[in-house]
Formats: C-alpha cells, sequence, structure tokens
C-alpha cells in the first residue's frame, strides 16, 4: 500500500504539470519582504555611545560629504575618499588640528567607486571601467587613464572595491547581478586578480555574491572577506558569511 500511494502521489503531480498551458497557467505566488529602519535618534553626540578599549579615542575628522563610501590613505597621510552618488573623489588634507580640510574634488567619473594606492599612484574604479592616475605632489591627480573597460554589468551590485594584495596585484570584487540567478558571465560574483596596468586578469575566486570588503592577513598574507548574502528570504537566513578566500576555490 504505500508503494502503491506513492506511485499514485506522483502520477497525479505528472498529470497536473501535463495540463499547463499558456491559457491555463501556473497559480501565481506573492513575494513578501520585511524591512528593518532604524529609528533616527535626535539631539547629543553619536560618539559618545562608542565603546572603546582603553587609551582609544573616536574624533570627527570630516563630515557633510554627503555619502562616503570606500577610503584610501596616500603615503603621506591624505585622506582620498569616492562618492559613489555624485561620481567623484575627493581630498581631505588635516589641518594643525588633525581636522579635515574642505573637500576638493580631483576626479570624476559617473558610480565611481573602487579605490586603491599604491606608491604614487591611485587606481579607481567604476561600474566597468578601471582608471590610474599619478598623484601629484599637491596630492591633486593627473588625467586618468582607462586600463580596463569590460568589468561585467552591473545588475543588483554595482559597487567594485579594489585592493592590492602581498603579491602587488591589484584584486577587484565584482558583485552578482542579480538575487540568486545563474549569472551570464564568469566574471560576475568573483574576485578577480589582475596586473597594475590591467593588461592580464583572471578569476582569483567565484561564487561570491557581493565581496565588497576584503583584506589580508598581515602576518600569514592569507585573504579574508565577508559576503553578504541573499536577499528577500527571510531575516535570519541565509547568514552573511565571512571566508577565508582562496586562490581557485568556488564559495557557492
Amino acid at each position: 500500500m504505500r508503494f502503491t500511494s506513492t506511485v499514485g502521489i506522483i502520477l497525479a503531480f505528472c498529470g497536473s504539470a501535463a495540463a499547463l498551458t499558456p491559457e491555463n497557467p501556473p497559480p501565481s505566488s506573492a513575494l513578501t519582504s520585511n524591512f528593518l529602519k532604524p529609528r533616527q535618534v535626535e539631539g547629543g553626540d553619536p560618539l559618545a555611545n562608542l565603546k572603546l578599549p582603553d587609551g582609544y579615542k573616536v574624533e570627527v575628522f570630516a563630515k557633510d560629504l554627503v555619502n562616503p563610501r570606500i577610503l584610501a590613505v596616500s603615503d603621506n597621510g591624505t585622506v582620498y575618499v569616492t562618492r559613489r552618488s555624485i561620481g567623484d573623489v575627493v581630498m581631505l588634507k588635516a589641518d594643525a588640528d588633525g581636522k579635515a580640510q574642505a573637500p576638493v574634488v580631483v576626479a570624476s567619473r559617473d558610480k565611481m567607486h573602487g579605490i586603491a594606492i599604491k606608491g604614487s599612484q591611485m587606481w579607481l574604479a567604476t561600474v566597468a571601467d578601471v582608471y590610474v592616475a599619478d598623484i601629484k605632489a599637491d596630492g591633486t591627480l593627473s588625467e586618468l587613464q582607462r586600463i580596463i573597460n569590460d568589468l561585467p554589468d552591473a545588475g543588483q551590485h554595482p559597487n567594485r572595491t579594489m585592493s592590492f594584495g602581498p603579491d602587488g596585484m591589484l584584486y577587484i570584487s565584482v558583485g552578482s547581478t542579480c538575487n540568486s540567478c545563474t549569472e551570464s558571465r564568469p566574471e560576475s560574483a568573483t574576485i578577480l586578480q589582475a596586473s597594475p596596468d590591467g593588461k592580464q586578469r583572471r578569476i582569483f575566486a567565484k561564487g561570491l555574491r557581493n565581496t565588497i570588503g576584503f583584506d589580508w592577513h598581515p602576518g600569514t598574507s592569507e585573504l579574508y572577506g565577508w559576503d553578504q548574502s541573499y536577499d528577500l528570504i527571510d531575516d535570519e537566513t541565509p547568514k552573511e558569511e565571512f571566508n577565508k578566500i582562496e586562490d581557485g576555490k568556488y564559495y557557492g
């Protein structure tokens, strides 16, 4: 009886599936999700709520920058910040009190986000492009030279981040184009390894939905990064990942 019942269920399912036609489509399903919007707290000093180790303190270096995204610091201590919604890079130099002077725009490109500094040069990334420029003595940049122009389309994750590894190669995070799908381009949902001139690149690790933040352990040179998981499922599943990212590995 158990075997007969199982067969009956399978046949009933198959018969229902075979009956589906454009005139008789499968029933639609509704997708619901929850969004948590933090409550804004008025007044007071937000820094006062931070808990710090003994001997540490936090002060405001610069403010009213609209939406600073990624920053990098040059060898002489000058801070550079990308602002993706504006599409530019601002230079922040400290005054005698350690506070940032008025920001100076040093480069502009649509959806500029990633930034990396090595020696006297700066690399900048938009959705599909990577640029390089010389850092002048006054901190401004020479004309941007585009060295990559064919990174995958943005889709859901347009924010490219970059950093130089201990091997002197440029690592570029390219997020997935969608929430959960089969990508049409193999470089989507990866971290790429590229030569500093952009002439050579390869997939270092894949299956990384959107690893915006990554860095190398200073003692072991092992690469670690945090990966954003799928949206619109529930509040706890699947969980965000912190991965040890290894050459040639697939992360799901």
